[in-house]
């Protein structure tokens, strides 16, 4: 399986969802089953994952889980896939193309999605965040927090694995921040606003920030 856009599966999914065409959705993108209702409230998309966050406060995911960013412990469901890299080849790895729950999420009111890593904002102001830490994008990671798998270094170096990294399927609180009201992602960083200022943690490289300031 190819994933060719993240465009193609927010595309795909207002079609399924908006207008009840599931059967068109599983045939663009390959997805295998769907995601249940309650109403899909957000989407997002990453290099070659999405999410969907749903009315009833949980949130799934599905694509590729070579970082762990599907949010999901039955690491064995997945399967061996690849999708189009940043460089025009192919990327090869472990994928989902049945959408799977985020573990350990509820009462979720925003999503927001980078490359390969995803958080979520709850109704308390609590943010938490998944996936690949290899630029902070997760925040300090506490021992029982670190890969469950070797992942590749970098969303940029996504073809060679030096070893493990940190990267959790399992939603990890951003430590030290305050109540957030909403949040943002980049590539490999995240930001959120609260009643203190914006807060932002991961790479602060101005070469791949999304908007450097």
């Amino acid at each position: 399986m190819v994933v060719r856009s993240h465009r193609v599966a927010i595309i795909a999914l207002v079609v399924a969802f908006a207008g009840g065409g599931a059967a068109a959705c599983n045939s663009l993108l390959g997805i295998q089953g769907g995601i249940p209702r309650p109403a899909v409230t957000q989407l997002a998309a990453g290099a070659a994952f999405a999410c969907a966050l749903l009315a009833d406060g949980t949130v799934w995911c599905w694509g590729a889980d070579d970082h762990l960013q599907l949010g999901h412990l039955d690491l064995d469901a997945d399967v061996p896939c690849r999708w189009a890299g940043p460089d025009g080849g192919h990327n090869v790895g472990l994928c989902s193309v049945t959408p799977t729950q985020v573990v350990g999420l509820s009462g979720v009111t925003q999503i927001a999605v980078g490359a390969d890593f995803a958080c979520a904002l709850l109704g308390t102001g609590e943010v938490d965040c998944w996936g690949s830490n290899d630029q902070g994008q997760l925040g300090p990671l506490d021992a029982g927090e670190i890969a469950y798998r070797n992942c590749p270094t970098s969303f940029f170096d996504a073809a060679t694995t030096r070893g493990a990294i940190q990267c959790t399927p399992v939603p990890n609180a951003i430590k030290g921040l305050p109540k957030a009201t909403a949040i943002t992602a980049g590539t490999v960083h995240a930001c959120a606003s609260t009643k203190d200022g914006v807060y932002c943690w991961g790479s602060n490289n101005p070469s791949i920030l999304d908007n450097p300031t």
